[in-house]
């Protein structure tokens, strides 16, 4: 699928596979958390509740961003006789007390238009968690302020129009008082190359896996907004979001030049597969810390390989220091979290 994101998820357990033909349902879904990301959705799933992790097949953020969750596999959002038959489409916020936006809405359209060509389910069996029979409970997701009759209209249409890689996402946020996407308010950077630079750079601290191709397009804007994320330089409908400008550039020199602070530690993002090193700066400080990646090999896991053993260590680590980011990825939380306690 062309507008699903497919992140680096660490399961609880096995999944049950899902098969395309015994999808009959999409639901509709909303967590009821106004700031709630994929990450903080799986970690409550897979820790809090002891489920594997998260239970909805794919979540989309208010950003009009798209990941896979579950995917394929039989979710656990629907209870009752809907799991083995359904796949869930989760949509980040609050909708029984907030309104949604503009963008949000478009995304979501779009993003179950999508969902409806590939499972090949109509208009008509797109429901919402409330309209569930035969589950456990009561529930009003996704929310009363949902625009549920628009929402049914506008998907009631062929379904086909998905964004591929390198056109402007109709998810994306919009800008100003004539409500422009992102490629009529920044056209001066939208489809323009010369972006080499800003590609590797991405690819080298956060693992972005951008094509250096030099053009700024769907990929590159994605990128650069979750780099944005990470380092709280911009937000969802920030006249901005998604532009590499003075302050983003100045966070990439900074992490750059800086490379690795006194404690040795690199920065940006290491994860399963990463080798060099920052891997092995990684592994020495958990030695350090006491979480070794392989405590009864000679050289206690410290291989400059970032393989299951240190993915492990890195969660066991966070599981005492980061409660709340408990995903076995290296990033700028867990390197300020080794520093302090080296």
């Amino acid at each position: 699928m062309t507008v699903f994101k497919t992140p680096n998820l660490s399961w609880n357990g096995s999944l049950t596979s899902l098969n395309k033909s015994d999808v009959e349902y999409i639901i509709v879904h909303h967590p009821g958390a106004e700031n709630y990301s994929l990450m903080d959705a799986h970690r409550e799933h897979r820790d809090t509740q002891g489920w594997a992790g998260i239970g909805y097949n794919y979540y989309q953020r208010k950003s009009g961003t798209r990941y896979i969750g579950r995917g394929q596999n039989q979710g656990a959002h629907a209870g009752g006789t809907y799991n083995p038959k359904s796949v869930a489409y989760c949509i980040e916020g609050n909708y029984s007390t907030e309104e949604m936006q503009k963008h949000t809405y478009e995304a979501a359209v779009e993003g179950v238009k999508e969902l409806m060509d590939f499972y090949n389910v109509p208009a008509s069996n797109v429901i919402r968690h409330s309209d569930c029979t035969g589950t456990t409970g009561q529930t009003e997701c996704p929310g009363t302020n949902y625009p549920w009759s628009q929402f049914k209209s506008d998907i009631g249409g062929s379904g086909t129009d998905s964004t591929s890689s390198g056109s402007s996402s109709s998810g994306a946020p919009r800008y100003g008082d004539d409500d422009l996407t992102f490629r009529q308010a920044h056209g001066d950077v939208w489809g323009d190359d010369g972006y080499e630079w800003l590609q590797e750079a991405l690819n080298d601290l956060v693992n972005a896996g951008l094509t250096v191709d030099g053009v700024f397009g769907q990929n590159t804007l994605d990128a650069t907004r979750d780099f944005q994320d990470m380092y709280n330089l911009s937000y969802a409908g920030a006249d901005y979001y998604g532009v590499p400008g003075p302050t983003t550039q100045a966070k990439i020199e900074e992490l750059q030049n800086g490379g690795s602070s006194s404690s040795g530690l690199p920065s940006g993002m290491l994860r399963r597969g990463d080798r060099g090193d920052g891997v092995r700066a990684v592994q020495e400080a958990l030695v350090e810390a006491n979480f070794y990646p392989d405590r009864n090999a000679s050289n206690n896991g410290v291989d400059g390989i970032y393989g299951p053993d240190t993915e492990n260590a890195v969660e066991r680590f966070q599981s005492v220091y980061l409660s709340n980011e408990v995903d076995g990825i290296y990033g700028p939380n867990t390197r300020e979290k080794l520093e302090e306690v080296m």
